[in-house]
């Protein structure tokens, strides 16, 4: 649960690997994004890629599959 990303910032996260303007989260948290960017990077070099799927206002889930070496 939480609120959610529109598509562009997971497109800007995922496409162009930068963080996206600083938001506030469920919490009142302050978020930009750089953990998603940091771990998109550990799971490309271990030929593996970040899914995020997103409902604004609803939440998102983030998966992966590990590819075996």
């Amino acid at each position: 649960q939480g609120i959610g990303m529109s598509r562009q910032q997971i497109e800007h996260i995922l496409e162009a690997g930068k963080s996206s303007n600083i938001t506030t989260g469920t919490n009142g948290e302050k978020g930009s994004g750089l953990g998603l960017i940091i771990c998109k990077g550990l799971l490309e070099r271990n030929k593996s890629k970040l899914h995020i799927d997103s409902r604004e206002g609803r939440g998102c889930i983030f998966s992966f599959v590990l590819t075996p070496a």
